[in-house]
């Protein structure tokens, strides 16, 4: 996908694999009553469905009152069918590993354009063209970004999020090298 195209798509259909924030909206049991799923709003016609125990090293016990209506996640779309009412999630990785998903605590969840996620994502291993990173150099902030258009952020205080979050949200409209002197720019408002 190209940063320049103008065919991103604002409607999120899931894939298997995709990373995406998600926001629980209820319980649900299986037909036999065994298990326990959290159904997860992702911004799609399609609900999310993540099992009670697809969390690293949970079962039934360990997980209670820890994800509850509202928690926001960050979860992996095991399997999707567009031809569904839902799709099955997880918060660990294909090697089983939990590092990153799961309940994200406090911060701030918001939709951004399929290009501001593309921007995020893009130049992951570049020091000098990583938005993230360049962020980081002047604001303690951890954030996760999903495949269905939303960001979800957390800086070291209110204030601090609502700048990170100006940032983000006006990526659309600033050129990858004008990205260093809008955050700067952020930075002077703490001061």
């Amino acid at each position: 996908m190209n940063e320049n195209s103008h065919h991103f798509s604002r409607v999120y259909v899931p894939q298997a694999n995709d990373l995406v924030l998600g926001i629980v909206v209820g319980t649900r049991s299986s037909d036999s009553g065994a298990s326990q799923y959290y159904a997860c709003d992702i911004g799609s016609s399609i609900t999310g469905l993540l099992d009670s125990t697809a969390f690293e090293g949970a079962d039934r016990k360990t997980m209670r009152g820890r994800v509850t209506i509202g928690t926001v996640l960050f979860c992996r779309i095991v399997e999707a069918d567009k031809n569904t009412s839902f799709c099955l999630m997880s918060c660990v990785s294909e090697d089983g590993r939990g590092t990153g998903f799961g309940p994200l605590k406090d911060g701030y969840l918001f939709p951004v354009s399929p290009k501001t996620i593309y921007r995020l994502r893009a130049n992951i291993t570049s020091r000098s063209k990583n938005i993230p990173r360049i962020i980081g150099k002047e604001f303690n902030y951890e954030f996760a970004c999903g495949s269905n258009n939303r960001v979800w952020i957390r800086g070291e205080t209110h204030d601090s999020t609502l700048l990170v979050q100006t940032i983000i949200q006006r990526l659309d409209m600033v050129p990858l090298e004008k990205v260093p002197a809008l955050v700067e720019r952020a930075k002077s408002f703490l001061q």
